[in-house]
């Protein structure tokens, strides 16, 4: 650097600060990030945990509502059977009488239900599937915040689970 404060050519730049106009640092690929294991692999070690317990939220039993198939969620909406669930949510295969298709609906928990967070998070995620309209997407059909059973409603998609793909092809 001169004397009067200027870099001048041949001058580098102090470690962690970039040359004015010059381009930000680039880094390589990343390297790492969770292992794959194949078919081979996932058998030879098999079920082996990394850590002792789950999640705490995993360890308790969740609220559910008790649908059975048959049950009507929303006038026109019939239960087929249980999907699964997770944390705040219980997935349903549905019938739709308004669209005649098999859909998903996505419902509250009981014990989230009358959570305003909850049921702004449920508008948002269909309002997302709105805008997000593509081909590889499955698509949203209905938000229903009110009454007994807050849901989403979007669409069946007939196939293996990720789940199913993972444990197939590694």
């Amino acid at each position: 650097m001169g004397g009067d404060g200027r870099v001048t050519a041949g001058d580098e730049p102090r470690r962690g600060a970039a040359a004015v106009g010059s381009d930000p640092p680039r880094f390589g690929p990343v390297v790492g990030g969770p292992p794959r294991f194949g078919p081979a692999t996932r058998e030879a070690i098999g079920d082996v945990a990394t850590v002792s317990e789950g999640p705490p939220w995993e360890s308790r039993e969740r609220p559910t509502w008790g649908l059975e198939p048959g049950d009507a969620i929303a006038p026109g909406r019939t239960v087929l059977r249980s999907l699964g669930g997770g944390r705040r949510y219980e997935v349903f295969l549905v019938w739709d009488d308004h669209r005649l298709a098999v859909l998903v609906a996505k419902l509250l928990r009981p014990d989230h239900a009358r959570d305003p967070a909850a049921l702004r998070e449920l508008a948002r995620e269909g309002e997302a599937l709105a805008r997000l309209a593509h081909p590889v997407l499955v698509r949203g059909f209905d938000v229903v915040a009110e009454g007994r059973f807050p849901h989403l409603l979007i669409e069946h998609l007939e196939g293996p689970t990720l789940r199913e793909l993972i444990d197939r092809d590694g």
